[in-house]
């Protein structure tokens, strides 16, 4: 028997729930969480230009903030180690964040102990950026300023 025109009702739910799916993907915003994570990473893996397309540097031009951030991960902080853990990302106004953090400097040194550290992003341009000059100074060797 043919039924034109009727679809079943298994085939209009996943149909619902695959465009909601794809709507939620294009949509969806990346989290403060995910950007620091990103910057951490980068600063880890000594990824100058992550660094330098994830960094807020007051009137720095991005050459300038490459040069900086070269000096911090190839020279200063070369064989420099930490760990970290997020504890909390909060949104404090619609262009500035902030993302708690227990940090580990030195973390090759068996006397090593988790820190607070918090670390401040700033929204630049509809993208959310680390603000470098209000990063604590003792978080990295020769951070950027």
């Amino acid at each position: 028997m043919k039924l034109s025109g009727r679809a079943s009702l298994m085939t209009i739910v996943a149909v619902a729930a695959i465009l909601l799916v794809v709507g939620l993907f294009l949509f969806s915003k990346e989290s403060l969480s995910s950007v620091a994570t990103r910057f951490l990473q980068a600063l880890d893996a000594g990824d100058v230009a992550t660094l330098t397309k994830m960094s807020y540097l007051d009137k720095d031009t991005e050459e300038e903030m490459r040069k900086k951030w070269d000096f911090a991960v190839n020279k200063a902080g070369r064989f420099y180690r930490f760990r970290y853990e997020i504890t909390a990302a909060r949104q404090v106004s619609p262009d500035s964040a902030q993302v708690s953090m227990q940090f580990i400097k030195d973390a090759l040194n068996p006397n090593a102990f988790p820190e607070k550290i918090d670390l401040p992003l700033v929204k630049v341009g509809g993208e959310w950026k680390v603000d470098v000059k209000a990063m604590s100074r003792d978080m990295y060797p020769a951070l950027p300023r």
